[in-house]
């Protein structure tokens, strides 16, 4: 919404658009957080086994992974977060759209020139997550709706899930240091 305040921008396990079936998805995860006796515990268990797919070292059943340690503490801030709290920021992820212009997103999020690293775990979602991530960034590239001139970058964290950041710290670390490092030294 803001290009002239924000010299570059990074992104994580995302999309531009709410995808399709997300509002019911958000709609059943409020409400076993509202009804069910262990509310945001429960949904933190079912939360971290999505988050950390098979074959992510923080997989709740991962041999020899880090799971008890990294795992549990997103599981301990997934229950310390309010059934209200966590509602209202699900109501935001139900239903948003950065691609098609509008007058507050100036345009629409393809006609941002801003550099911006687009980074998704190799695992979130079955590899939807960066499958959607890399095409995004395709189609960002190519200079639809005025494009971004090459300025979107794309890299896959191979082994991690929706957190990269927590289930795979080094690599994830170094891509974004990378990254850092040339927008800080144009």
């Amino acid at each position: 919404m803001y290009p002239d305040k924000t010299r570059s921008v990074i992104a994580c396990d995302t999309s531009a658009k709410t995808p399709e079936g997300n509002r019911q998805a958000w709609q059943e995860r409020i409400k076993l957080a509202k009804t069910h006796p262990d509310g945001m515990g429960e949904l933190g268990r079912i939360t971290l086994a999505r988050w950390f797919p098979e074959g992510s070292r923080c997989h709740p059943k991962a041999e020899g992974g880090v799971q008890e340690e990294q795992g549990g503490k997103v599981l301990e801030m997934i229950k310390g977060t309010s059934v209200l709290g966590f509602e209202a920021g699900a109501g935001a992820l139900m239903e948003y759209d950065l691609i098609t212009p509008t007058e507050e997103n100036n345009g629409g999020l393809l006609g941002s020139k801003v550099k911006t690293l687009l980074v998704a775990g190799s695992l979130d979602g079955g590899g939807k997550v960066a499958a959607g991530m890399r095409e995004l960034c395709g189609r960002w590239n190519a200079g639809q709706r005025g494009g971004g001139n090459g300025v979107v970058e794309f890299v896959a964290i191979e082994g991690a899930g929706h957190l990269p950041m927590v289930d795979e710290t080094e690599k994830c670390g170094e891509v974004l240091r990378s990254f850092l490092k040339g927008v800080w030294n144009e």
